[in-house]
Parts: C-alpha cells; sequence; structure tokens
C-alpha cells in the first residue's frame, strides 16, 4: 500500500500492479528478446545438426518435447503474455500486434501438445492366402496366392505331373468381413478339380503329393512404436509377451561396457566404446549430464515373473552380421581357446581371431602367414611342435622294423632311400590348404604333401596331412584310396612346412592358469622364433621381415562360443535405414539367489516386430524347467480396435515397372461390440481410427503378400494451424491495416488542431472589436 497526504487528511490507494518484479521482468523487450533467442538457438541446433543429436542420443522428436525446450517455451509464452497485457494498449489500432501475440501462444500450446503426446509407429497386416503345399519329403509351401475373386497361381512343375495351377472363383464372408469359405479351381497335370476351404479346415488334397489350404492371420490390436525400445519375454511357446520398455536405450552411438572380448567390424578394426553414462570431461573432471540427458548403461529390465535377472550391458546402433568369439565357461568342460589380435606394424590396421584348439576349423586360420593355436599338455610337447624345422618342407619318416627315424627337407621331386629298408619316398607334390572331408573335420584345411612310397616291387601314395596326421590317407596302385587306415603301417611319415612362413601359438595348462602362452614365428626357411606371451601385451615379431604385432586378449582352459555383433564402419553406413532397424543389444543374465554363480551374456539383434520374422535368443537358467525367449525390439500400443487385413492393391506407371500409389483394405472391429467396419488407406489418404491417424507406410515387394500401416496421433495439429493463421493475420493487419488507421488519426488530429486554432483567432477578434468605454 501507498500513503498519500491531501490537504492534511492521509488516503491509500493499491500500487499500480505494473511496478509487480515478475511484471516488470517478464514485460521487459529485452527478457523477451533473449528468450526468443534461446529458443531459436536450440531448435537450429537440434534442428540442423543431428551430430549434437547422435551425442546426446536424441532423435528430432525427443530433443523437442525436451523438458529444457519446453520451459524455454513457457517463458517465451509467460513474456509474451506479460507484455501484450502490461505494455500493449487494447486498441483497434494495436489489434494486429495482438493477433500475433495471441498467435504466438496458441502455436506454442499446440507445439507442446503435439511433441508431448505424439506416438508413432507402423502396424503389419499380412494378406489372407490360398498356400500350395508340397508333401514329398519335408513340407514345403510351392506357391501361394491371395484369396480374392481371380487371382491364380500357375507353374510347370514336371514333379508333380506337369501343369499345376490354383484360381480362386469364389468368396465369401461374414458380417465382419471374415471368410467363411472360399471356392478354388485346381489343376494337376491332366487331372482338374473344385475344391471347397473353409477356416480352420486341415489342408485338402490336391493329387497324390500336394495339399492346398487356406491361411488366415490374427486381427491386429497393437502397433509398434518407431523409435522407442523394448524387450519381449515369454516361457518357450508360450501365448504372450511379457514387454519391458527401454526409455533409456542409446540409439546413435556405439555404448557397452568392458568384456573379456574385443568388438570388431568388418575390416577387424577394433571398435570402442563411447561415452557409458551421461558426463563429459572438463579439466580432468567428470560433469554429470544426466539432469539433460536421458540414456544410460547399464539398463535393468528384468520382467516380474522371470525367473532371471536382465541388464543391458552394451549396445550397438549398426552391425554387419555376427561373428563367433569365446567367453570363459569355469563350470564347462574342458575346451582351450584364446582370443589373438594381429597387428600390421607398417599400417597399424589390426584384426581380430578366436581360435579353439579342439576345433579342426577354428584352430587355424588360412592366411598369408598362417595361424594356428595348439594345446599341449606339458613342456615336453610343448618343445616338440616348436622345434625348428629342416627347411620350409620337412619330412619325418619312422619306420617299426628295423627300427628308423629321420627328418629332412624335401622339396617336389626329392627321392629319399631309408637306409636299412626296402621302403624309398618320393615327394611329389606340395599342397597349401588341403581341404578335409572327413567326418567331423569338414570344412577343415591344412598344408598336406603327397607322397610316393615304394616298398620292393609294391608302391602306394600318401596324402600326409600336416595338422592330422592320423587322417592320412593311401592310394593303392591302381588308384583306389583306402579310407580306413594304411595300406602300409609299417613306415609313419609326418610333414611340417613354413614356406610362407607359420605363427603358431601354443600353451600348456599350467599356462593357461597363468594367463600365458608360447608365440612360436616359423620363418619361411624353417627357423624359429620362440617366445612367451603374457595376456594382453603385444609382442613383436617378423614373418619374411614382415613386422607384425601379436596380442594375446585371453588364455582359457575351459570356453564357450559365443556370437558377437560386427560393426558396420562408420564410412559405409546407409544413412537412411530405420531408427534401430540394425542395431543389437548385449543382455547379462544372472539368477538371483543361485550359490553357483551361474551368469551368461547375449547378444540380440533388433526385430521389427516380436511376432512376425524375429531374431530372438533362448535361454535356460540352471534349475528353471523350460526356456525363455527373448526378443529384442519396439514398444506396443493398443489401437483400441482390431484391425482384420484385407488385400494390397497397387497401381503401376505404364509398364508395369515402377509403382504408382497404394492402397491397403482392412476391416475395423471395435471392442464395443459395434458393427465391424471396412476401411482402407491410400498414398496421400489417411484413415482416422479413435485417437489414431492410419496412412500407408511400406509394403511387399511382391505387391501383395503384406502391408505396413503407418500409425500416429495428430493432437496438436489444428491448434498450430490456427496459431500460424493468427501469426499471418496479425502480421498483416499492422503493415498494411495499421498505417491506414494511424494515419487516418493522424489527420482527423491535424483537422481537430487546425478547427481549433481557427476558433481562437476568432474569438480574440472578436474580444478587439468590443468597445472599452470613456475613459473619463
Amino acid at each position: 500500500m501507498k500513503t498519500s497526504f491531501v490537504d492534511g487528511d492521509t488516503m491509500t490507494r493499491p500500487t499500480n500492479w505494473r511496478q509487480n518484479p515478475f511484471v516488470r521482468f517478464f514485460s521487459s523487450v529485452r527478457v523477451g528478446v533473449v528468450f526468443l533467442f534461446l529458443v531459436l538457438v536450440y531448435a537450429c541446433v537440434f534442428s540442423a545438426l543431428p551430430q549434437v543429436r547422435g551425442a546426446l542420443e536424441m532423435t528430432e522428436m525427443q530433443a523437442f518435447s525436451h523438458w529444457l525446450f519446453t520451459a524455454l517455451i513457457v517463458l517465451t509464452c509467460t513474456s509474451v503474455t506479460v507484455v501484450s497485457v502490461a505494455r500493449i494498449r487494447w486498441r483497434l489500432i494495436n489489434l494486429g500486434v495482438l493477433t500475433v501475440h495471441s498467435g504466438l501462444l496458441v502455436l506454442a500450446i499446440g507445439a507442446m501438445l503435439y511433441f508431448g503426446t505424439k506416438i508413432e509407429g507402423d502396424v503389419p497386416l499380412r494378406t489372407p492366402r490360398i498356400e500350395l503345399i508340397s508333401t514329398i519329403g519335408s513340407q514345403r509351401i510351392i506357391g501361394q496366392v491371395p484369396i480374392k475373386t481371380g487371382e491364380s497361381w500357375s507353374n510347370f512343375m514336371p514333379a508333380f505331373g506337369g501343369q499345376v495351377s490354383v484360381e480362386v472363383t469364389d468368396v465369401q464372408r461374414g458380417a465382419n468381413g471374415e471368410f467363411q469359405s472360399v471356392e478354388l479351381g485346381a489343376t494337376q497335370g491332366a487331372e482338374a478339380q473344385s475344391i471347397t476351404l473353409t477356416p480352420n479346415q486341415p489342408a485338402a488334397a490336391l493329387g497324390a503329393s500336394l495339399r492346398v489350404r487356406m491361411r488366415e492371420f490374427p486381427a491386429e490390436s497393437r502397433f509398434f512404436d518407431r523409435e522407442h525400445a523394448a524387450m519381449f519375454f515369454r516361457p518357450a511357446n508360450g501365448p504372450q509377451w511379457v514387454m519391458v520398455p527401454l526409455p533409456g536405450l542409446p540409439i546413435f552411438r556405439e555404448r557397452f561396457l568392458e568384456s573379456d572380448y574385443a568388438i570388431t567390424d568388418t575390416t577387424g578394426t577394433v571398435v570402442h566404446s563411447q561415452r557409458t553414462s551421461p558426463h563429459f570431461d572438463l579439466w580432468g573432471m567428470s560433469v554429470p549430464t544426466g539432469w539433460f540427458e536421458q540414456w544410460r548403461m547399464p539398463i535393468q529390465v528384468t520382467p516380474p515373473t522371470a525367473p532371471f535377472a536382465v541388464e543391458i550391458t552394451g549396445f550397438l546402433p549398426y552391425i554387419a552380421g555376427m561373428r563367433k568369439t569365446a567367453v570363459a565357461d569355469p563350470q564347462g568342460a574342458v575346451n582351450p581357446a584364446l582370443r589373438v589380435q594381429l597387428t600390421d606394424m607398417m599400417s597399424g590396421q589390426a584384426i581380430e581371431h578366436t581360435l579353439f584348439a579342439a576345433s579342426p576349423t577354428q584352430s587355424f586360420v588360412a592366411m598369408t602367414p598362417p595361424l594356428e593355436f595348439r594345446w599341449v599338455e606339458d613342456d615336453g610337447a610343448l618343445q616338440a611342435v616348436t622345434r625348428p624345422l629342416a627347411g620350409p618342407h620337412e619330412l619325418t619318416i619312422h619306420v617299426d622294423d628295423p627300427p628308423v627315424d629321420m627328418t629332412v627337407p624335401v622339396d617336389v621331386g626329392a627321392e629319399i632311400a631309408v637306409e636299412g629298408t626296402p621302403y624309398t619316398v618320393r615327394v611329389q607334390q606340395f599342397f597349401p590348404q588341403w581341404p578335409l572331408m572327413s567326418p567331423g573335420f569338414e570344412s577343415a584345411v591344412s598344408p598336406a604333401a603327397l607322397v610316393e612310397v615304394t616298398n620292393g616291387d609294391t608302391h602306394f601314395t600318401r596324402t600326409v596331412i600336416q595338422r592330422f596326421p592320423d587322417l592320412s590317407q593311401d592310394i593303392d596302385a591302381s588308384g583306389m584310396r583306402k579310407r580306413d587306415g594304411l595300406l602300409d603301417p609299417k613306415i609313419q611319415l609326418r610333414y611340417r612346412t613354413s614356406g610362407m612362413g607359420w605363427l603358431m601359438l601354443c600353451c600348456t595348462p599350467e599356462m593357461a592358469d597363468r594367463g600365458e602362452v608360447t608365440l612360436a614365428a616359423f620363418q619361411p626357411d624353417g627357423s624359429v622364433d620362440a617366445r612367451v606371451l603374457k595376456s594382453g601385451e603385444m609382442s613383436s615379431t617378423r614373418i619374411a621381415r614382415a613386422p607384425i604385432g601379436v596380442t594375446v586378449g585371453g588364455v582359457m582352459r575351459s570356453a564357450r562360443e559365443v556370437e558377437v555383433p560386427v560393426v558396420e564402419p562408420t564410412a559405409t553406413r546407409r544413412p537412411n535405414v530405420g531408427v534401430r532397424s540394425m542395431s543389437a543389444v548385449r543382455l547379462r543374465f544372472t539368477k538371483p539367489g543361485d550359490t553357483s554363480g551361474w551368469s551368461e551374456e547375449r547378444w540380440a539383434n533388433f526385430s521389427s516386430y516380436p511376432d512376425l520374422d524375429s531374431d530372438g535368443i533362448t535361454v535356460q537358467p540352471p534349475g528353471v524347467d523350460q526356456p525363455w525367449e527373448i526378443v529384442y525390439s519396439r514398444v506396443a500400443h493398443d489401437l483400441k480396435v482390431d484391425l482384420l487385413p484385407g488385400a494390397l492393391i497397387v497401381n503401376f506407371f505404364p509398364g508395369r515397372r515402377v509403382a504408382e500409389s497404394w492402397r491397403s483394405d482392412f476391416t475395423v472391429v471395435p471392442r464395443s461390440g459395434a458393427p465391424a467396419y471396412p476401411g482402407n488407406v491410400e498414398t496421400n489418404r489417411t484413415f482416422t481410427v479413435g485417437p489414431w491417424t492410419l496412412f500407408q507406410s511400406s509394403a511387399a515387394n511382391d505387391h501383395w503378400s503384406f502391408t505396413v500401416l503407418g500409425v500416429g496421433s495428430r493432437l496438436g495439429v489444428w491448434p498450430m494451424t490456427f496459431g500460424c493463421v493468427m501469426i499471418t493475420l496479425g502480421c498483416l493487419f499492422a503493415f498494411y491495416v495499421k498505417p491506414v488507421l494511424r494515419k487516418r488519426a493522424a489527420e482527423a488530429m491535424r483537422e481537430k488542431v487546425t478547427a481549433g486554432s481557427g476558433a481562437r483567432a476568432g474569438s480574440a477578434q472578436e474580444m478587439a472589436a468590443v468597445p472599452v468605454g470613456d475613459e473619463s
């Protein structure tokens, strides 16, 4: 209250509300300009710089629904409102600026509604079809046709008697659009017949080895979010998925916690994780940014009904495929494995390999130089496999009677007479990579030597396998290969080569416990440089003068094989792929209360839909009766209605090579019990179902088997539109109408002033003409 003194009496009157600090602050033009500038900067940065959104793990939609942007909009609207009330007179001449301000407020409210409630996703609708099934061997589908009168399928198939064709001649539907019966005209060879199919009917016979059936798909009751991810869990073949949303999952950057193995790209280059927690480093200090960034790592995703605990410990946004690697399995059987990284010391490029000593295919890498992992039981065996060679190619000959052991360097054409015996051996050919086909060794390769052995009047040819001498086989003089044993077991041959160099990693159980391995680098002349490597350290060696860095990442006595993603290099990534569509997450499973220490890590690839061609994983903890299925997909939203799939209709440009437009038919089944009604969407034409707007999103390449409807909310669109119209009208008024009103007001004032001046001049003349009177 303010006190005034009038004629000695006191009176009170209210303080002018415009002097309130809140009003004075927000009615400042400078403050309003600052708020507008901040909004403009925020919008420009997050719209024009995808690198910023990527670093902060935000999509454009998430950036404009962020609390910080909302706060800036609220402050700007407050300033606009206070200015409109406190600084602008509400008169006709100011209608333009008041309309602009009102339009800004309406636009802002509509934008906050839109970005705050916006949901967008899609739902697949699979077209009902007639399937033609072959029963020769395992059942398989050999032909399909949509359930639509006039549609047909035909093919010439000699295995089924010639021409096979199926045509839909009549379709009967129920009140809700469901199929009641389908009439078919079918032909197999010269035999034609009419077939009637009904829902849930077993496949009808079409000849002796063909079956035909109607296949419908359940109504779709939910759609899947475009941006937000979720994990789905259920017991194997269970009836219903349990969904766990992942609100803090990254989107754009590689983020994973350290593990026992390295993540590599398709070139073999090791990929390192970006930040694994919301923070940034400043002058040696870690500044948390979780108040602004919404992602995190790790993420707990355990469903309430699962008999295990799950957390996400890694995310990769763009993978090219999967590779196999090894992780320690202390409770498993002996299965020696190691991970080794080879570095080209000239270029710096690194390639990682995982080797399993017990696997014929995974213990050897056919490269230049070849790489092999050997597991031996003691130091004596270790010295035997790492001893130098007699030359680039070495042949060891052992004869039982009389006892002879000799190791000699050999070359193609070399002939060796074994002293004291009737044997003569002659080397015919060397094979750098001999493919093996013995059971259990399929796809394995090894260097081999083809050696002719003569024993008096008989001779045979022996294929001597370097890596697996016991698989060596003999070919008799007639060219017949003896597949079980040798023609002459009294003579044993062993072949070794390092003609292209050879890298061998050898390990004993004691060395594995110490985290050590012996690296034997065989030179092309047969000499060897053997040294002990500790896990994690790099050792530089040379093969034929080429410097190679060898780093052993882990030596495991008991290991198991796991699949690990291979990352697509940034330079070859396609920028227009869908959000998360090429991503994968790493899941770590544990069992609460389990004293055995069981845990397991698995990578799960992204699946667009959990029930449709999902790329899920299966896990079964110890003590659990049945395995569980886990799928990494997208958040599911309720459609509020059920959609029965209909048909996909495609219109083409002349020539039928390029599609012009798409139309998807479906039936809407309300859950309230109201009658079902037909619906459809076309290119550039939507359809509204409850709060959702449906539109054509994508379709099958065969133009009929399925269609994908986009689903989205549109709350706030009309307020934003109306706000833009108000701003436009207000600007037109301010720039075109207001100047006219000001001009008219100025002319009226000028006329009034002129009229007032004339009246005052006339009054003065009249006063001057009045007689003053006689002074006397």
